[in-house]
């Protein structure tokens, strides 16, 4: 590694520790952790629990609490390391494809880290992961257009797709696609070596990608139904959402739209330079950046899913562009990007709508909180709720989270009685609601926890409803289960 690429890798990693105890959230982060710590108990994904994801990531999670600790801090940790990876890829693609002057390394650098890592911390780690794999698909693609000869970069490649499906099904299919055309496309080899390639690929994929299926769902093919069943319904959940173009009549509304519209016209101008002049080895680098932009970011449109993929899509393009008529375009939004990322990171909100980071300066001193500080209302309460299920219930007792806290059922140390953790309207039938009822009542639990909206038009909300309101803080109702 050369000293620069060293250099800066030391400074993300100050940057990013900075951040790392700083914030907690209930709901997306909780959904990681309590995933993991059923694990850790010996329970089986699908079998025993819902996931709505494959399970690679949520076994890397079980691995290093398993080893370091179950602690939140552990996870932090994890996603600083993917992250700081992510660095490091991003400089060894950037020295591959020759940035000709250091500034480009440093523009390209601060691409990543500001989208990167703070402005989300640990939440959405399933994106984080999946940019760390698929920067590792396109260095391997590069190795081997240098090397074509050699199949191990091709195994590389195909070992790269199982991983991005084995931790976010959805983009491990685009990627697989677009691998496949691209491979077939960039070699100059003779037809039956593309289709030997393209084999090698595959297989490389599909024998750990069939043998993960089979260990799963093979055994109980209803298991494999509910996981295709909810997947097939989640995007009915959410409607198609884009920020409208009307923000341009709004004060300084264009650098809400510059993160979305940004992708789109670069998206463009890549399809239009493909057609015309056909150089597939060159726009490998984007290709993969916006299908994992655009895999990520739909349907659920919101700032927390554009920034994971948003950074290599602006160091791609300052690749891509490099000696072309649009390079000066595209760089000077990149660098108006940089400093959005920076001035949202800093004196914007945590995640969505939290306090800021400034604001996250209380010491959350519970067993598995240790070393994380949040705002002070949320410490209060959370201090609280942990004192009152602690007194009344034993850790062999269950409570019940609604509609989306699993971070409870981690740092309470209580189990959840039911194989689901999401519970919104549409996530579950009306089946699955009457089984978690039933199961709440046969496994006796005593208490019921609710943040945020818990009032809607379900069975199960309608059930808590009519439950014993026994204590209500600034942000959490405690209910008797009657």
């Amino acid at each position: 590694m050369s000293r620069q690429n060293l250099f800066l890798i030391l400074i993300a990693f100050f940057y990013y520790f900075f951040f790392i105890n700083k914030g907690i959230v209930l709901s997306d982060e909780g959904y990681y952790f309590h995933i993991a710590d059923r694990m850790l108990q010996g329970q089986v994904p699908y079998k025993d629990f819902f996931l709505q994801f494959s399970p690679g990531y949520f076994y890397l999670l079980t691995l290093f609490l398993k080893i370091f600790g179950e602690q939140i801090i552990v996870g932090r940790i994890l996603t600083l390391t993917t992250c700081l990876f992510i660095i490091f890829l991003t400089l060894k693609i950037s020295d591959k494809l020759n940035f000709s002057k250091k500034y480009q390394k440093i523009i390209a650098f601060l691409s990543v880290i500001s989208f990167g890592f703070p402005l989300i911390n640990n939440v959405s780690i399933l994106a984080w992961v999946s940019v760390l794999i698929s920067l590792l698909l396109i260095y391997s693609f590069y190795v081997w257009l240098e090397n074509q000869k050699q199949y191990k970069y091709l195994f590389l490649i195909g070992v790269s797709l199982f991983l991005s499906f084995f931790v976010k099904q959805n983009l491990g299919i685009y990627f697989l696609i677009v691998s496949n055309i691209a491979i077939f496309l960039a070699s100059k080899s003779q037809l039956i070596q593309k289709f030997k390639n393209i084999s090698i690929v595959n297989a490389s994929f599909l024998i750990p990608t069939f043998l993960w299926i089979s260990l799963f769902f093979l055994r109980d093919i209803n298991l494999l139904r509910e996981f295709i069943d909810f997947n097939s319904r989640y995007a009915l959940i959410y409607k198609l959402s884009y920020p409208p173009l009307t923000f341009l009549f709004n004060p300084l509304g264009i650098f809400k739209l510059i993160p979305y519209y940004l992708p789109i016209v670069f998206a463009i101008i890549v399809v239009l330079t493909i057609v015309k002049k056909g150089n597939w080895k060159r726009s490998f680098f984007p290709a993969v950046a916006l299908i994992g932009f655009f895999g990520t970011v739909l349907p659920t449109s919101d700032l927390l899913h554009v920034y994971p993929f948003y950074g290599i899509i602006l160091v791609s393009g300052l690749i891509f562009f490099s000696k072309t008529k649009y390079y000066k375009f595209f760089f000077s939004f990149t660098v108006i990007s940089i400093l959005l990322g920076f001035y949202l990171t800093i004196f914007r909100e945590y995640y969505r709508y939290q306090p800021s980071y400034s604001l996250q300066n209380t010491n959350l001193n519970l067993p598995r909180t240790k070393n994380i500080t949040i705002d002070k209302p949320l410490a209060n309460d959370l201090t609280f709720v942990y004192q009152f299920v602690q007194t009344k219930t034993s850790k062999n007792d269950y409570i019940f989270s609604y509609p989306f806290s699993p971070m409870l059922y981690f740092i309470l140390e209580r189990g959840n009685p039911s194989r689901y953790s999401i519970y919104y309207p549409g996530y579950l039938t009306n089946t699955q609601e009457k089984e978690i009822i039933a199961q709440i009542k046969n496994k006796k639990v005593k208490y019921i926890i609710t943040r945020s909206d818990y009032k809607f038009n379900t069975l199960l909300s309608k059930f808590i409803q009519s439950q014993s309101l026994v204590y209500s803080t600034g942000q959490f109702n405690i209910f008797e289960v009657n």
